[in-house]
């Protein structure tokens, strides 16, 4: 049987080398990857946002966090090195030294500390590099920072007649652009001398930085690291002499992309005051009948519901029809409702078509009603054990814009319009916040 998508997650002690030949060290880790059958870009890149918003997740469950992804792509690295003329053999030491120096002050004039001075030292009169060349990469380096205007500055310094300069900064934008539709509440910058944590790694790589504030100034550290390694199954795809994954792809002729995330769990419990429990609720899929598969309406959707704490999905493919939407809802254990955006509808009536797959009822509620909605029928589990009738006594008072709600971290409360007491009911959630599975 084919298979479009595998995602898989383990929590496991690895062991490392540690740096300058000492001991080697163990550790504990989480891994986060998905395997994609896909090969359109589009389908990727979400696949590589996916994984950024589920690293994001996990230090956002962590009280007072401020974080940083930091993203780049070996097109773009490459590009990078040709432009500054370092040679190839001395390439992974510059990176130690850039990734160290960290970015310089903005003007060359600046009197601000900065550690360039002494990077330029050691590139310059330890490696041996030309002068010029440290200036290129400062200059490089000073590009980092927020996402979108680092790009439009890379696509002004580097070559556009290579097409895998423009292909690495299209991916980047539509990575950025996917990651802030999934409402990752880190800042996203873009560092185009980010060295990759692993050879392996061959499209877009990233690392998520925590900033744990150590006296008056921020100290960031690296907490996670993931990226696309499609480079490492195209090696082994073809040496794999297993019928299941052969099967992966029926016609044996497209090698499958891969991605993933590794999150330090020791550094992230050092940093943890708190311990966050997560029950699972049931589940909800955000589909999307015509216009083009409405891929960014879903996405916007289903962050929302995220944001709620309630676990939700949509198909990682731009153009799904409803038949694969009702085909995995019915696949996977718990999923409880499909939420179906229809353009015709949010255009005549601003209003989304909610349906039950255990009840087999529908609801028209308005779309942005529609996370309220889900919310209260979990609190009151009314798909479990409520008529039809209360699931459209709740969408019709949505409609006539009576519900009034306000959702906390440990509550929500949802008040209709006056009438007898089972109009005015009290919906709580006691600290059993919903969170989003995957398969494995």
């Amino acid at each position: 049987e084919h298979c479009a998508q595998i995602r898989r997650s383990e929590v496991a002690k690895v062991c490392r080398e540690g740096g300058n030949g000492s001991l080697v060290r163990e550790y504990f880790q989480a891994d986060f990857d998905i395997v994609t059958a896909a090969n359109m870009t589009e389908e990727r890149v979400l696949a590589d946002a996916e994984v950024v918003k589920v690293a994001s997740e996990v230090l956002e469950l962590l009280p007072d966090v401020s974080y940083e992804v930091r993203i780049s792509h070996r097109g773009v690295l490459s590009a990078v090195w040709q432009y500054t003329g370092v040679p190839v053999e001395l390439r992974p030491r510059v990176a130690q030294v850039t990734l160290w120096a960290g970015v310089p002050p903005q003007t060359s004039s600046s009197h601000a500390p900065s550690l360039w001075n002494a990077a330029r030292h050691q590139l310059v009169d330890v490696m041996g590099l030309q002068s010029m060349v440290v200036d290129r990469l400062e200059t490089v380096a000073r590009l980092s920072g927020e996402a979108n205007a680092t790009v439009a500055r890379l696509r002004a310094l580097l070559p556009q007649g290579n097409s895998s300069v423009v292909k690495a900064l299209e991916e980047l934008t539509l990575l950025v652009s996917y990651v802030r539709c999934w409402g990752v509440a880190g800042s996203v910058a873009v560092f185009p001398l980010l060295p990759p944590h692993d050879d392996l790694l061959s499209g877009v790589f990233f690392q998520v930085h925590l900033d744990t504030r150590v006296g008056s100034g921020p100290s960031m550290h690296c907490v996670a690291a993931g990226g696309r390694y499609d480079a490492l199954l195209q090696q082994t795809w073809r040496k794999c002499d297993v019928p299941v994954l052969r099967g992966f792809d029926p016609v044996d002729t497209q090698v499958p992309g891969g991605t993933g995330v590794s999150l330090a769990i020791d550094k992230l419990e050092a940093a943890a005051r708190g311990v966050v429990s997560q029950n699972k609720t049931p589940g909800v899929l955000v589909c999307a009948k015509g216009g083009g598969g409405l891929l960014r309406q879903r996405m916007d959707l289903v962050a929302e519901f995220w944001a709620a704490h309630l676990w939700a999905e949509i198909l990682p493919t731009p153009q799904p029809s409803m038949t694969d939407h009702y085909s995995y809802a019915n696949s996977v254990p718990g999923m409880r409702w499909l939420v179906v955006l229809s353009e015709a509808s949010l255009a005549a009536t601003g209003t989304v078509k909610v349906k039950n797959l255990t009840g087999r009822t529908e609801e028209d509620v308005p779309r942005t009603e529609v996370v309220r909605y889900i919310v209260a029928l979990v609190q009151n589990k009314v798909g479990d054990r409520r008529s039809r009738d209360s699931e459209t006594t709740f969408a019709r008072s949505a409609s006539n814009g009576a519900l009034l709600a306000s959702a906390t971290d440990d509550a929500v409360e949802v008040k209709e319009g006056e009438g007898d007491d089972s109009s005015n009911q009290l919906f709580r959630r006691h600290s059993r916040k919903g969170h989003r599975m995957h398969k494995n």
